[in-house]
């Protein structure tokens, strides 16, 4: 949504520090398999960081949304204005 949003370099950071959570993570995993509560605290942490991630979107209302408008008459100004404010 960053990059479509046009912030390439935020998104870029924000993706570096992610896969750095992820490696370590998934490599303190797989280096203790035989030990089954490093993969359930591993699949917790995941689910917590999906609902953290999803907490965090919705409080910086990053995403979309869609509005459709029927009228009866077509106004060529509409999308025009929306557009010059930002939205798509």
């Amino acid at each position: 949504i960053l990059t479509l949003k046009g912030q390439r370099y935020l998104a870029a950071f924000i993706s570096m520090i992610e896969i750095v959570i992820y490696v370590i993570g998934l490599g303190l995993v797989l280096d203790n398999l035989n030990e089954i509560q490093n993969l359930i605290a591993y699949a917790i942490g995941y689910g917590i960081g999906v609902i953290v991630g999803m907490k965090i979107e919705e409080k910086l209302a990053l995403g979309f949304i869609t509005v459709n408008v029927i009228t009866k008459e077509y106004d060529k100004d509409v999308p025009k204005t929306l557009r010059e404010k930002g939205y798509g």
